[in-house]
């Protein structure tokens, strides 16, 4: 029998491979452990599961691990790295990124401050984002330049973020903030006026919230008698923690999207005008993704009724890119803007009674 490849022959490539990003909405907690179960990573979805391996209540760690859980929004799992008494934080979470790095939040049991500073470079280093808490009552003098929120804001970390808390030696109100952070998208939150459970707010006067905004310190205060809510939000180095979360999202998306495009074109993508735009045309989807997401302000008009657009994509036209750069297939010069949404944190408002208007 003949076949019929002779008349019509077919032939369909699966141009579909999915490249595979982290999380930003995972959180790992790092703590010394005897657990039955001696694994470097374990990955809990409920603090009584920890009870059930062997963890007292009052650990440190289980009060860490129940404070993320107790959020009202929180995160669905919570990786517990597990450090070695003989280990610096460094090598615990070397060891633990080595296992498996998808996590991007980080936080300690410890309050120690060699091991804050060491989980801060790491994270600073690893591209993770960290965040503690302290109860050192020179954080409320602006003066005072030796606390851990004044130490991290000099090395200018911007991947730090520090809580001041007077139960920071048995509360970890820092956890709670991520936890609850972490159940938005990247761009879609704000660190501040988050109201949190399981934690206690502290009872700072207006002259110690000021000096710890100084130092760029969030607090969790009460107002009015009747709410208690985060004030500050903000890393070490004085940029608004969802600014660096939405950043690290943004900058994997791209990389996802145009990765996506070259390694699933059909047999190439020609260095053309053509070729370029389909460069562009990825950064383009992950930059319309950040605007749905709230990161990425949407198309607004000035007072001249003028569109002010969300951003600005630059390519370069194949005929002025050099012929070095085309041999070695390297394309150069695109470049992209875009406006931040932001977020209202303080509303000042005025207003005047008349009998008349």
């Amino acid at each position: 029998m003949a076949k019929i490849d002779r008349l019509v022959n077919v032939t369909i490539d699966l141009n579909t491979t999915a490249i595979a990003g982290k999380s930003f909405s995972d959180l790992l907690i790092l703590g010394e452990h005897t657990l039955k179960s001696s694994a470097r990573l374990l990955v809990v979805t409920d603090p009584n599961e920890l009870v059930d391996m062997g963890l007292r209540t009052t650990d440190p760690l289980y009060i860490a691990v129940a404070t993320a859980f107790s959020q009202s929004s929180h995160v669905a799992q919570v990786f517990i790295g597990n450090k070695l008494s003989s280990e610096t934080i460094t090598d615990a979470l070397s060891a633990v990124a080595k296992e498996n790095n998808d996590w991007y939040g980080l936080a300690l049991v410890s309050r120690e401050e060699d091991d804050v500073l060491l989980a801060a470079a790491f994270a600073e280093a690893n591209s993770k984002l960290f965040v503690t808490a302290s109860a050192n009552e020179k954080m409320l003098q602006a003066s005072d330049k030796t606390d851990i929120a004044s130490k991290l804001n000099a090395k200018q970390y911007y991947r730090s973020a520090v809580m001041y808390s007077h139960k920071a030696e048995e509360e970890y109100p820092e956890i709670g903030l991520m936890s609850y952070a972490f159940t938005f998208y990247p761009g879609a939150e704000t660190w501040n006026l988050k109201k949190l459970a399981g934690v206690s707010f502290s009872p700072l006067s207006e002259g110690e919230y000021l000096a710890c905004a100084k130092k760029n310190a969030t607090t969790f205060e009460k107002f009015n008698g009747s709410f208690a809510v985060t004030q500050g939000g903000k890393v070490a180095a004085g940029e608004w923690i969802d600014v660096i979360r939405f950043r690290d999202w943004l900058v994997q998306e791209v990389q996802i999207n145009v990765t996506s495009v070259l390694i699933n074109a059909y047999g190439k993508v020609p260095y053309t005008d053509k070729g370029i735009e389909l460069i562009g045309a990825a950064i383009r989807k992950a930059l319309d993704l950040g605007v749905s997401r709230g990161g990425i302000a949407p198309v607004e008009l000035d007072d001249d009724n003028k569109e002010i657009p969300s951003y600005v994509i630059s390519l370069p036209r194949s005929a002025n890119i050099s012929d070095n750069n085309k041999a070695n297939r390297i394309l150069q010069d695109v470049k992209f803007s875009a406006r931040l949404a932001g977020a209202i944190h303080i509303a000042e408002l005025k207003g005047n009674l008349a009998y008349s208007l």
